[in-house]
């Protein structure tokens, strides 16, 4: 079994296009939810915790403390009006290496994300389950957007999809369940589709 990230971990993001500041503020205060005490169940704290369950080979489990790192903008898009995986690599390669204010080249505990936001959205298939697909209308109703920003809000389920599974599972030798490591089935993976208590 490989490891964890078990140091504390920052995530640090590059602001792809343009962003609203009320569409950034939900982000990062979602973000420093990971490790904010808790004061209502069901929280994100809560949900870390178990996370926090897997162990590397020595035992270590996953950090606890998860924090908004440092940010960059990326308004004139650079790699053009799609990302790919690929050009999210560039772009995050790029604010590293940037002359001004570049984000830090940090090995041990540094997440890094190039986020998009669009304008037009795919509703019914990307927007789940804020919007429901044709083929499953008469059997799901679709939830409410807890922010009224429903790209922001299913940008945040894809996040804590991608936390999770670089948590447990970073270099790919970890925590999966498929036993074909070149296409891992990841724990995000596991529950797919499976969202919490109506809002």
């Amino acid at each position: 079994m490989g490891p964890v990230i078990s140091p504390d971990i920052t995530v640090h993001v590059v602001w792809y296009g343009t962003w609203k500041p009320a569409q950034k503020r939900i982000i990062r205060e979602f973000i420093n939810s990971f490790s904010a005490p808790i004061r209502r169940s069901p929280s994100v704290s809560d949900w870390w915790k178990v996370v926090q369950l897997y162990t590397n080979q020595t035992g270590s489990n996953i950090s606890r403390t998860v924090t908004m790192g440092q940010e960059k903008n990326d308004r004139l898009l650079s790699q053009g009006r799609m990302l790919t995986r690929l050009s999210v690599q560039l772009v995050i390669k790029a604010a590293i290496k940037a002359k001004k204010n570049p984000l830090p080249a940090q090995s041990k505990g540094g997440l890094y994300f190039g986020w998009e936001i669009r304008k037009r959205l795919c509703p019914g298939l990307c927007v789940y389950p804020f919007a429901i697909p044709d083929y499953a209308r008469r059997a799901v109703k679709p939830f409410k957007s807890p922010n009224g920003e429903v790209g922001v809000d299913v940008m945040i389920s894809a996040i804590t999809h991608k936390m999770a599974e670089m948590a447990t599972n970073p270099l790919v030798n970890a925590w999966y369940a498929s036993s074909d490591p070149a296409d891992p089935v990841e724990i995000a993976d596991l529950c797919i589709g499976k969202y919490g208590v109506r809002i």
